[in-house]
Formats: structure tokens, C-alpha cells, sequence
């Protein structure tokens, strides 16, 4: 997604994996993505945070399925 990649006009699309951490610069970036690029799809190609497939302690464990279902929540509600 970085603005000056060479590699954006030898492929017919591209796969991004979207930060954990700050969503509202990768809806900026998203933005300017199909300002620059309208007529390229973009994939995305994960979305979410790492835990533990049976981690099951609970929202306050980081990596846990609950921790995962709140941070879904909480990113699709802002």
C-alpha cells in the first residue's frame, strides 16, 4: 500500500492485510488506493488480531476468542 510501488502495474490485483492497530489510516489509505488506482481490485486478504484457536479465558486474555469478538465489535462500531 505504499504509495510509491513500482510493483502496483504488474499485477492484476493486490492482497492487503490490514493493520491491527489503526484503522482509520488504513481507510485513509484505502481512499487514496482507489483514487490512484480505480480500476485495480484490492483484496483483503485478512483482517482481525492473532489468538490462540482454544484460548478461551476470557476478554481481558489478548489472545483470546472473546478478545478477537471484541475487537470486531468494537472495530465495526467506530
Amino acid at each position: 500500500m505504499l504509495n510509491n510501488d513500482v510493483c502496483t502495474t504488474g499485477v492484476d490485483f493486490v492482497g492487503i492485510t490490514p493493520p491491527q492497530s489503526d484503522l482509520k489510516s488504513f481507510r485513509r489509505m484505502l481512499s487514496e488506493w482507489k483514487k490512484n488506482h480505480p480500476h485495480q481490485p484490492l483484496v483483503v486478504l485478512g483482517y482481525g488480531k492473532e489468538v490462540d484457536q482454544n484460548n478461551r479465558n476470557g476478554y481481558s486474555d489478548p489472545m483470546s476468542q472473546e478478545a478477537q469478538a471484541r475487537f470486531f465489535i468494537h472495530t465495526m462500531l467506530q
